[in-house]
This record gives structure tokens, sequence and C-alpha cells, in this order.
């Protein structure tokens, strides 16, 4: 049961004021701190995805598991990723400097 309960912990998504869902699909999109796609959770309470920068042939389909992104420092990122999600990022913008704190 243990296991069950981490596993919907680490692969639900949030939404509204009190809700969360487990998408059999959306449980599957890695995250990256320069996402191409972004979700929402329409009215349906279904997930729907939008590319927000152009993806090239082959590359990763990628969202942020994090709301205020752009904001944190790699650390902050890479903390919060490692409490909420138990993984190190390692995507390009975390392999690079930080200029969110420079």
């Amino acid at each position: 049961i243990m296991c069950m309960i981490a596993a919907i912990d680490c692969n639900s998504i949030g939404y509204g004021e009190d809700r969360c869902a487990v998408f059999a699909r959306g449980s599957k999109v890695a995250h990256d701190c320069l996402p191409n796609t972004e979700f929402s959770i329409n009215a349906q309470g279904e997930c729907e995805y939008r590319a927000i920068r152009p993806i090239r042939q082959g590359e990763q389909v990628t969202i942020s598991y994090l709301r205020d992104l752009y904001w944190m420092s790699t650390e902050e990122r890479r903390l919060q990723l490692m409490r909420n999600w138990l993984f190190v990022c390692q995507c390009n913008r975390c392999r690079a400097p930080d200029w969110c704190r420079a």
C-alpha cells in the first residue's frame, strides 16, 4: 500500500483548490526547467497540453513540474524537485550557469 501511495503522490497532478488526478499519459511527461509544453485541466477534468515553443522532430515533450519556475534559482528548483518528486534535475538549464540570482 505504501508503494502505491508513493506512486500516486509522485505522479499525480494537482488542480483546482483541492483536487488531484493521475492521468494515464500525463504522468509519463518528463520535467524540464525549460519546457516545450504547458498543461491545463479543462472543465471536464481532462489534461490538455499546448506547445509553448517549437518542438523539433524527435525531441521529448516536456512540462515543468514547478509553478514559479522562471523565478527560482537552480538550487531552489532542485531542492523542490527532490522534496516532491525525488530526483535531481539534470536538464540543460540546471547544468548551465545560474543567471536567476546574478
